[in-house]
Order: C-alpha cells, then sequence, then structure tokens
C-alpha cells in the first residue's frame, strides 16, 4: 500500500468515526485510523532513512569515468 492509499484509508477512518452510530462502532474506527496513522509514520521514517544517490560523471583525458556517490538527505533537504 502506497502513502496515498494510506492517508485515504485514514481519512475514511476518521469520517466514519465520527460519524458512528455506536460507541463501539466509533471506537473500532478509531483505533483503524490510529493504525493507518502509525504506518503513515513508520512510512515516512523509512522514507527518510533510505539513501538517496547522485550520481556524477567525471571525464578524465582516456574518457569518461562514472562515479555514483550514496548520500543521506532528509525530505526536507530535498
Amino acid at each position: 500500500m502506497n502513502l496515498a492509499e494510506l492517508h485515504g484509508r485514514q481519512q475514511v477512518s476518521v469520517g466514519r468515526a465520527a460519524t458512528a452510530a455506536s460507541p463501539e462502532a466509533q471506537s473500532s474506527h478509531w483505533r483503524l485510523a490510529t493504525g493507518y496513522a502509525d504506518r503513515i509514520k513508520n512510512f515516512d521514517e523509512q522514507r527518510e532513512e533510505r539513501p538517496i544517490l547522485h550520481h556524477y560523471s567525471v571525464v578524465s583525458a582516456a574518457g569518461s569515468v562514472d562515479v555514483v556517490l550514496a548520500n543521506l538527505v532528509s525530505e526536507q533537504e530535498l
């Protein structure tokens, strides 16, 4: 499930919790919404820790040499 699907399901669960007919149904929908929120948080944390590869091409007198450098970059720096 991708991030957009998680956000969508969380919003549906929050909406259903707000309009639930019984306390049991409301509690169930809130638990679902909380579970989706946890998965979104974990998804975001995993993405921030994933290395982002930057590709640089270095050309020398003998020809072209490709160099790949890996950097950890947070989402705020993008």
